[in-house]
């Protein structure tokens, strides 16, 4: 990406949206004064300002014009200048209803069906309308991950550690041509088909092959492959970036090794 996801992300924070919480320009929020007693809740017992995020997620919205469901989404964040606080704060607390994180009064558990709206759906359709109106280009970023060599503390067998751990942040752009030649869902489904097939060539690799030298440019090599053979007419992937290296294992002789690296900035 040219310019810099630093900036990008900072812009987009100040608009008080995307990916955790952020309220206004403060940066924080009081998740637990707005979601206490709501653990294990359902979409019947979630505060009313929630429950107006969720009039979004309509009867067949997957199928609904990207330009349409947009649109409405745009007409909410015009209309209700708390819109995109609540959101921030709704996104921020949610867990899947069959998490095995620990209840506690700042996390919602809800449906995967809710959460995968909310957190996937909604959160791709803000990015997009922000980042357009302040005219930086619409990026997707996620982490990738391997872990291996598990093994238990011999105290505690639920508390499991990996002799080697392997994670890399990427972000690629994406330029939807038409709006309305595109579903909702099939955005949805391009943006997993795009990390799913990253995720898939690192679950491919082995340790050796992600210690080498030239890992990074490795998986540049196969983002930006992907960004060609999964673009389509209306949906296009480019200037892909493999941003970080993160490794953390023992080694022959014990030690254990951090080695890091970073490229965005």
């Amino acid at each position: 990406m040219k310019k810099s996801i630093r900036t990008i992300l900072l812009l987009v924070s100040l608009c008080a949206v995307l990916i955790f919480a952020v309220t206004g320009c403060s940066g924080t929020v009081d998740v637990q004064a707005s979601t206490h007693g709501l653990v294990n809740t359902t979409v019947d017992t979630l505060p009313e300002n929630y429950k107006t995020i969720l009039e979004l997620k309509s009867e067949g919205y997957q199928s609904l014009s990207l330009k349409d469901f947009n649109a409405a989404v745009s007409a909410k964040i015009d209309g209700d200048s708390d819109f995109l606080s609540t959101f921030s704060e709704f996104m921020s607390s949610l867990v899947v209803l069959d998490s095995e994180e620990e209840d506690t009064n700042e996390t919602l558990k809800v449906e995967d069906d809710v959460y995968e709206f909310i957190y996937e759906t909604l959160n791709y359709s803000i990015s997009e309308i922000l980042l357009s109106q302040i005219s930086e280009p619409v990026f997707f970023s996620r982490y990738l991950e391997k872990h291996t060599d598990k093994y238990t503390s011999g105290v505690n067998e639920d508390e499991v550690f990996y002799g080697f751990s392997f994670y890399s942040f990427y972000f690629v752009e994406y330029r939807v041509i038409d709006e309305a030649a595109l579903s909702v869902q099939e955005r949805d489904n391009l943006l997993h088909k795009y990390q799913n097939a990253l995720q898939n060539a690192i679950n491919g690799m082995d340790k050796e092959q992600l210690l080498g030298d030239g890992i990074k440019d490795e998986l540049q090599k196969i983002a930006d492959y992907l960004a060609i053979t999964l673009s389509t007419d209306v949906f296009v992937f480019e200037n892909a970036e493999i941003c970080s290296i993160e490794l953390s294992y023992i080694n022959d002789v014990g030690e254990y090794v951090s080695d890091n690296e970073y490229s965005c900035q």
